[in-house]
């Protein structure tokens, strides 16, 4: 009986460090294609609200070659509240995982917080040939 309630207790504390259930906090985005024409680019999971930040997830992958090196200028990437102009500019852009054979990566994408739920990223990567 003891092992089951030291179990129960470390299941409650598990739920509360981690936060509880997900919420349903989403960050969609449309790309600029201008300087970028040799990329494809897939959301693997929905954005995530860290309380005073915010991340969302790109996988980038190559259309010819093996490799892709995008750049992004903080002022031509941010989030916009719908209804709103405001732009958050992005703080930090962080490689979370990277194929070296097939040039896929997976990039984090790190806001403050918009102040809003479902924003939407306006992103424009920058590729050297």
């Amino acid at each position: 009986m003891r092992m089951l309630l030291l179990g129960s207790g470390f299941l409650v504390a598990t739920a509360l460090l981690s936060g509880g259930p997900a919420s349903a906090y989403d960050i969609e985005y449309t790309v600029d294609w201008k300087y970028a024409d040799n990329i494809n680019i897939e959301k693997p999971t929905p954005g995530r609200s860290l309380g005073d930040h915010v991340v969302s997830y790109l996988r980038f992958l190559p259309k010819r070659g093996n490799r892709v090196y995008p750049a992004f200028i903080n002022t031509h990437n941010y989030l916009t509240c719908p209804g709103s102009d405001k732009r958050t500019p992005v703080s930090s852009v962080k490689q979370v995982s990277g194929e070296r054979r097939s040039g896929i990566r997976v990039l984090g994408f790190f806001f403050d917080s918009p102040g809003c739920d479902n924003p939407t990223f306006h992103m424009e990567p920058v590729l050297a040939d």
